[in-house]
């Protein structure tokens, strides 16, 4: 049976599909694997499933032995000598466009953070030590004339009177207060 090894913890999955078909072995930890490690892989394993971390020099593929495959989980294969694997037999693989969704996700969240200033927002609620109402205060009043017009104000409004209520009444009144909100 080949022999598989994961150089990295990946999830579960990785490991149970392999398994079907291999004889799979793993690193547990979530560190790179030492040089002299690479080493013994090149020489002893059928195939192997990396991360970027890990780095098939020309020196570390030289001493090939048993390898055919290695696997990037990831894009980009840039820690693997392509070229040199290739000259020795060895197919190199990535996972290519499997982070283009998130990445788009992530471009779409930066760029409506930049525009609706959440960063700098959220720097201030933070360095004034805000509670959510009060930060809900600030973001209702500063979005109002862009966004929600009036609307928007009438939830600023409601924050403050939450925070009336929290800050500013007395224990019974707050009690009775709070006891008229929960359902019968």
């Amino acid at each position: 049976m080949n022999k598989v090894f994961i150089s990295r913890r990946l999830p579960n999955i990785a490991r149970e599909l392999l398994s079907e078909e291999f004889k799979v072995s793993y690193n547990n930890e979530n560190k790179p694997l030492e040089k002299k490690k690479l080493y013994d892989l090149v020489e002893n394993y059928d195939a192997i499933l990396s991360t970027v971390s890990d780095k098939f020099t020309k020196d570390i593929l030289q001493c090939k032995g048993k390898l055919k495959v290695i696997s990037n989980y990831g894009t980009g294969i840039d820690n693997i000598d392509k070229n040199f694997a290739e000259i020795k037999g060895i197919s190199v693989y990535n996972t290519p466009d499997i982070v283009t969704n998130s990445t788009a996700d992530l471009t779409v969240s930066i760029f409506l953070a930049l525009i609706r200033k959440i960063i700098p927002a959220q720097k201030f609620v933070i360095e004034n030590k805000l509670l959510f109402p009060e930060g809900s205060v600030i973001k209702y009043i500063l979005r109002h004339q862009d966004k929600g017009g009036k609307e928007d104000l009438e939830k600023a409004k409601h924050f403050i009177d939450m925070i009336i209520e929290r800050d500013y009444r007395d224990e019974k009144e707050k009690k009775e207060s709070w006891l008229k909100m929960l359902p019968n």
